[in-house]
């Protein structure tokens, strides 16, 4: 809970300071850019113990890594992004979660360096759970369709000190996804769907830490 507290706060003056920046910048701007993320992820895990006949409750708090990319024009954004949640181990099992798609949505800042990109996703998840206390012991696999919400604040370093000049360079940033899942997911046992064992509806929330580069073309 703290972390998460300290990660609301830090996007709350970053867009602060952010929302001042775009009233004195107003530019047209183009391009596009990557970038690198790493966080902390909660998630739903009602009805995985059910699949494995397991008292056991897992841990809704990992670790998350992921990536993602964007192109810009004009404020509008069209990229995409995906996540892999590290595993949480009870006992000798091991789950992971990781999921990703296509994203669109809107520049709501449009400063000289910083931005705060606001979009929708709508892409796929799967969850994979190992049992790990013997040789060739049973994988259970669960997937669906997934869509999200994300807000992505970056902050940029670049070459030419002149906003109005094209110009390449680094970025870091913040990033909130929140994401569900659309239909349930049947669970499957080594490639086999298990009879009886109910559909898995996840759903979770993400807060990273970002780091990556781009370039842009623009004027005022």
């Amino acid at each position: 809970m703290r972390y998460r507290c300290l990660f609301i706060l830090g996007i709350c003056l970053h867009v602060a300071c952010a929302a001042k920046d775009s009233l004195q910048t107003s530019l047209q701007r183009f391009g596009g850019g990557g970038y690198f993320k790493i966080g902390y992820g909660a998630i739903a895990t009602e009805g995985i113990p059910a699949v494995l006949n397991s008292r056991s409750t897992f841990a809704p708090d990992v670790l998350t890594v992921g990536g993602g990319g964007f192109a810009y024009l004009n404020r509008v954004v069209i990229g995409g992004n995906g996540f892999g949640m590290a595993g949480s181990r009870h006992g000798d099992t091991l789950i992971t979660h990781g999921g990703g798609g296509f994203e669109f949505g809107y520049d709501l800042l449009n400063g000289a360096n910083r931005q705060l990109l606001a979009t929708v996703m709508l892409g796929g998840r799967s969850t994979t759970i190992n049992i790990t206390n013997r040789n060739n012991g049973p994988v259970f696999m669960s997937g669906s369709i997934m869509a999200g919400i994300n807000l992505h604040l970056l902050q940029y370093i670049f070459l030419s000190p002149k906003a109005s000049e094209a110009s390449g360079g680094i970025h870091f940033g913040l990033q909130l996804c929140a994401w569900t899942s659309l239909g349930g997911g049947t669970w499957e046992r080594d490639g086999r769907k298990i009879a009886g064992s109910g559909n898995y509806q996840p759903q979770g929330i993400i807060l990273s830490a970002t780091f990556g580069g781009a370039g842009f073309g623009s004027r005022r």
